[in-house]
């Protein structure tokens, strides 16, 4: 995919969150995953949606309502998630589609949650995703996960975020974009960026108290673009650690990509085609970044001698 594929992507695909509310019809059992105050399957509607979230709905209108946000969207919370797997969350249940918006950037173990949400999944459902773009929000300066970090959270059983993710809060940014100071943006020209933190110190010491706490600290974990998301899933199933496989994934609009996951039998792949595809898609990550950079115009002067 590239820039010339976004007046296509937007003919077809077009709002995200509107796209994905056409393909799910108001039989389909719907699990809406950290809606927050804005649901995109609300009852209201008509949807049969049972949310998942990390308060019940009192809470949930007492933090929102403290930050001025607008709380009347928000619906009864069916299942509280304190970091159990997924599954043992909500036993018992199957679902059409599981929809997630921001989400999947916090979780701890990357591989159980997709692999949790694909037990849940009935025949023919559908995992979607809308996944932050780390080029075009406050992440701009984090470095992209990788598979190896995916396996390894797996590998140990992860089910805290770790001290880096908790650090690298330090390396936030708000953008000047279009007159307005903003922590994420379309995929115009930057004119500078702002960091958010001020104290590493004070950051150090805040991350190692939250890693010894028993109260689960948030963080974002994992940072993608579209085709380093996409290379992550393809590598994960080349090495049967997950069943499901992408359908759908489209390029960044505004701060976010759309990513739609369904389960699929293995097929046997050669290491030498797989291979290839990880080159290009490695090479894809790269253009990616470039094509980030291209945005970043202003800021390009040549290197201040006296930082090095």
């Amino acid at each position: 995919m590239s820039p010339s594929d976004d007046d296509l992507q937007d003919h077809h695909v077009g709002d995200f969150r509107g796209y994905v509310r056409n393909l799910v019809s108001k039989s389909s059992r719907v699990l809406e995953i950290g809606p927050s105050y804005m649901p995109v399957f609300p009852r209201r509607d008509g949807y049969d949606v049972s949310i998942v979230d990390h308060a019940n709905a009192p809470d949930l209108r007492e933090k929102y309502g403290a930050l001025n946000v607008n709380t009347s969207f928000i619906e009864d919370v069916d299942f509280v998630w304190a970091g159990e797997p997924l599954s043992e969350l909500v036993q018992g249940n199957s679902f059409d589609v599981i929809f997630a918006s921001h989400v999947v950037e916090h979780m701890t173990n990357f591989i159980q949650f997709i692999n949790e949400s694909s037990k849940l999944l009935s025949p023919g459902g559908k995992l979607m995703l809308i996944v932050p773009d780390k080029r075009f929000c406050f992440d701009i300066f984090q470095s992209l996960t990788d598979t190896a970090k995916t396996l390894e959270d797996d590998f140990s059983n992860a089910s805290r975020h770790s001290l880096g993710a908790l650090y690298r809060e330090e390396s936030q940014v708000t953008a000047r974009y279009d007159q307005k100071d903003i922590i994420a943006w379309w995929q115009g020209f930057v004119m500078d960026v702002n960091m958010m933190r001020s104290d590493p110190i004070s950051r150090y010491d805040s991350s190692k108290r939250a890693v010894q706490m028993t109260e689960y600290v948030d963080a974002h974990e994992y940072f993608f673009t579209p085709s380093s998301f996409y290379l992550i899933m393809e590598e994960l199933r080349f090495l049967r650690m997950t069943e499901m496989k992408v359908e759908l994934l489209t390029r960044a609009r505004g701060c976010e990509f759309l990513v739609i996951l369904e389960r699929r039998a293995y097929v046997d792949e050669s290491i030498s085609r797989f291979q290839s595809m990880k080159k290009e898609l490695s090479l894809n990550i790269m253009r990616e970044q470039i094509e980030a950079w291209e945005k970043l115009a202003p800021l390009s002067r040549p290197i201040d001698r006296s930082f090095v």
